[in-house]
């Protein structure tokens, strides 16, 4: 068994395993999309007899953490030949794929699972969270006539330019690149429009009209006045569309503008996320504990870098103390990765995680880690 990056000359293996394990045909010009998508990841292989038997995929982007754009490895296309399987791939190119994404300052790791659980036991943990909504388009709003107006664009510039402003304020979004728009999200079915007002763009629609239906792949206001706007465009569709499909955080921040609630609501589990070097990461996105400090005691089994007793807070905003978990009461918190990957990221706080067992410690270090680290909502609106 070989372990290693796959290079250009074995895509074609990529291909063929990837279309088995995610059954589908790509035609010629998604073949070459698939490669252009290849050259710019990192994509590891076990190997027997020189034959591709599983693979893995990271892509190098920048995920949002709290206002500051955080170097980030998404891991995709985990796929193994059935034969092949249950025989510690995965677990050994996590391995592999981890180091490298330290080596690269990729201090955060995202995914979007086939299962919850197979990851967990990675270290990963369930991120983001947003709402799916199917409302009647017979109870879309009308807010009358506005300032602005809204127009057709093409131009992935314009777009990322108020996404660049939006993204920011909500825990795992993507800084997008030219590449990432084009090859990800501009697709060709879809059409986008731009809310303008004093020739300021403040929001924009990428959606699509399709059988009846009005689905927004991507809805972004900066402003109210953005937000009821688009709510305008879309109820013009009511001759073409009887309903409307859309998502949002978690939070329910988009029902604020409806009436009624929507027919129906769902909560979607979306990316999981993982520490991939607690230092680089905590220095990158926090700052110190304002007048305390913790030890914690943090149980990685896959990343011995981050394993063992840290200081978080005090003049060094973060410091490992030892590589190992001392015996005893050498600690004033312990917890694994993933439970400090929500802490941190805000999408469990410390005392929900105590209260389950998976933070323990003294209920003041605990009051102190909550005060510290508020939830907030956490999203990712790239799929890949």
């Amino acid at each position: 068994m070989e372990v290693r990056r796959i290079v250009e000359a074995e895509y074609d293996q990529v291909v063929e395993l990837g279309g088995f394990a995610f059954q589908y045909t790509p035609d010629p010009a998604e073949r070459e999309r698939h490669f252009q998508r290849m050259r710019q990841s990192d994509i590891w292989g076990v190997f027997v007899d020189s034959r591709l038997a599983s693979m893995m995929t990271v892509i190098p982007f920048e995920t949002f953490v709290h206002g500051t754009a955080l170097p980030t490895g998404g891991v995709a296309a985990v796929a193994s030949w059935p034969e092949f399987r249950r025989q510690g791939h995965i677990r050994t190119m996590m391995t592999e794929a981890l180091t490298e994404m330290r080596r690269k300052r990729q201090v955060l790791s995202n995914l979007f699972p086939f299962k919850q659980s197979f990851y967990a036991a990675f270290g990963w943990e369930p991120a983001g969270r947003r709402y799916r909504y199917t409302m009647p388009m017979s109870q879309c709003p009308r807010f009358g006539q506005m300032n602005g107006v809204v127009r057709p664009t093409d131009d992935h510039q314009e777009l990322d330019a108020i996404q660049l402003r939006f993204a920011p304020s909500l825990n795992g979004t993507h800084k997008r690149d030219a590449f990432w728009w084009e090859s990800r999200i501009m697709r060709k079915e879809a059409r986008a429009c731009v809310y303008e007002r004093d020739g300021q763009p403040e929001g924009y629609l990428i959606y699509q009209v399709k059988d009846f239906k009005f689905t927004a792949f991507e809805w972004v206001s900066l402003t109210a006045d953005a937000h009821r706007a688009l709510w305008n465009f879309i109820a013009n569709h009511d001759s073409m569309a009887e309903t409307i499909h859309w998502s949002g955080p978690a939070d329910g921040r988009d029902l604020r503008y409806l009436p009624d609630p929507p027919k129906e609501t769902q909560l979607a589990l979306g990316h999981m996320s993982r520490i991939v070097d607690l230092e680089g990461f905590y220095r990158a996105a926090f700052p110190a504990i304002a007048g305390h400090s913790l030890r914690v005691a943090l149980d990685d089994g896959q990343c011995a870098w981050n394993h063992g007793l840290w200081e978080l807070g005090g003049e060094n905003q973060i410091t490992r103390l030892d590589t190992a978990i001392p015996n005893g009461h050498g600690y004033d918190l312990r917890c694994g990765t993933a439970a400090l990957t929500a802490i941190l990221l805000g999408t469990q706080g410390a005392w929900d995680l105590h209260q389950v067992g998976r933070l323990q410690g003294d209920v003041s270090a605990v009051a102190v880690l909550a005060e510290a680290f508020h939830t907030a909502p956490c999203i990712s609106m790239d799929f890949y």
